[in-house]
């Protein structure tokens, strides 16, 4: 073990000041054991024992903060996800080489930020006429122009954090379900496709 000493001369004092040798080892961690002190006072094993107990309810807490915020991240981008390809939907255009559902299929997933490589989302694009639901409109086809688009983005999410889960379905998983139905603009039939 070698042995550390340190002396030093200040100009402004007549003589040479020296701390006397200490064992680098024994002081490196004699050092250590005063940082942790805070955990053996005068009570002992007391404080290690509170530690013990708060640490799982902290850890708890961050966890289900992790969680909740990946939720709401993942409930945002699917309404920003709807809106973009509704915004798309609506003007009749469609990609080089794609037909209209395949482009607005393609405008939702580039908008979804990587969320849809997670094969639990699903996007369905349908019309109806004026005047009637939703729901009663052709699926896989985004309507002719002066019709109602709708397009629906449902995505599944699993929590990791015990207890939360149960808040959210029987099975630990919450589905998310955005829809959006705009009105077409006028444009030619030929572009229906």
């Amino acid at each position: 073990d070698p042995l550390f000493s340190v002396s030093f001369r200040h100009p402004h004092s007549p003589g040479e000041v020296s701390f006397p040798a200490v064992k680098l080892r024994e002081s490196v961690r004699r050092n250590f054991l005063h940082r942790i002190r805070f955990f053996r006072d005068r009570r002992g094993t007391t404080d290690l024992v509170e530690f013990a107990l708060v640490l799982p309810m902290f850890l708890l807490l961050m966890f289900a903060l992790i969680d909740l915020g990946r939720y709401y991240w993942i409930r945002e981008t699917v309404e920003n996800a709807v809106r973009q390809a509704g915004r798309y939907a609506v003007t009749g255009q469609s990609i080089a080489g794609k037909s209209r559902v395949q482009s607005i299929t393609q405008v939702a997933q580039n908008s979804m930020a990587g969320l849809y490589s997670l094969n639990t989302t699903t996007i369905k694009i349908s019309s109806s006429p004026v005047g009637q639901s939703p729901a009663s409109g052709t699926s896989g086809f985004a309507g002719y122009g002066d019709e109602n688009v709708t397009i629906n983005i449902q995505t599944a999410l699993g929590f990791f954090t015990p207890g939360i889960a149960r808040y959210f379905g029987p099975n630990g998983s919450n589905t998310l379900t955005q829809t959006v139905t705009f009105r077409n603009e006028s444009f030619p039939a030929s572009q229906a496709n």
